[in-house]
């Protein structure tokens, strides 16, 4: 393979192009309905996209073990309205709600600490909680490694504050509530080496991902 030449800040005429951008990194598609439409069609694509690109991601000793691959996509409240009511409740209107995906450890008492935690920090940033789902799995296609870590895989969902605007307002106080909650992580005993991590607190995307080879998503 040739090196770039370009000496440090040089820039093509005419290009976006800045050799000081220049880096490794993990490979990423873009997506999007020209016209703003929602449609399953699009993920299909998506993960299209993401089967493409597995030549660059890591892989393991194991042929079904990665270093991660997933999407990021905007809320599909339609199927969330579903699953609220599987769970007994009515979800707000789109923008009123927001959805944190949570790995949790994996045993009984490891979920129960995170929940308290989790919950504790929604409290004081004043964010209601309104109901708990638990995400199915199908782990069959994990290697060993990926197994032994497996999370519990947690979906809380999250009712916007009154006085807090739609939008970027809403998205602000979830940061400082994702942040709190990290810190009460952190410093929790109980959660010493184990698993607590916020893969996203949004009321526009949530995030997906796991330690699998992209052939193996969905």
């Amino acid at each position: 393979m040739q090196h770039d030449q370009r000496r440090p800040g040089a820039h093509t005429a005419g290009t976006l192009y800045r050799s000081e951008f220049e880096h490794d990194a993990c490979g990423i598609g873009a997506l999007a309905n020209i016209n703003g439409a929602r449609s399953h069609q699009i993920l299909d694509d998506a993960l299209s996209v993401l089967v493409n690109l597995e030549h660059r991601g890591g892989t393991g000793l194991e042929r079904n073990t990665g270093d991660g691959a997933g999407i990021l996509f905007q809320i599909p409240h339609h199927f969330f309205r579903k699953e609220a009511q599987r769970c007994g409740r009515i979800l707000p209107d789109e923008g009123d709600y927001a959805v944190a995906m949570l790995f949790f450890p994996q045993d009984a008492t490891g979920v129960h600490d995170g929940r308290r935690i989790f919950e504790d920090g929604c409290a004081e940033l004043g964010i209601p909680v309104l109901f708990w789902r638990e995400v199915p799995v199908d782990p069959h296609d994990l290697g060993s490694t990926a197994r032994s870590c497996m999370p519990t895989i947690l979906q809380c969902f999250l009712r916007r504050p009154d006085g807090v605007e739609r939008g970027d307002d809403f998205e602000r106080r979830l940061y400082l509530c994702r942040r709190t909650i990290e810190k009460r992580a952190q410093a929790e005993h109980a959660l010493a080496d184990k698993i607590f991590y916020v893969c996203s607190m949004s009321a526009r995307i949530p995030t997906v991902s796991s330690s699998i080879m992209a052939k193996s998503t969905p």
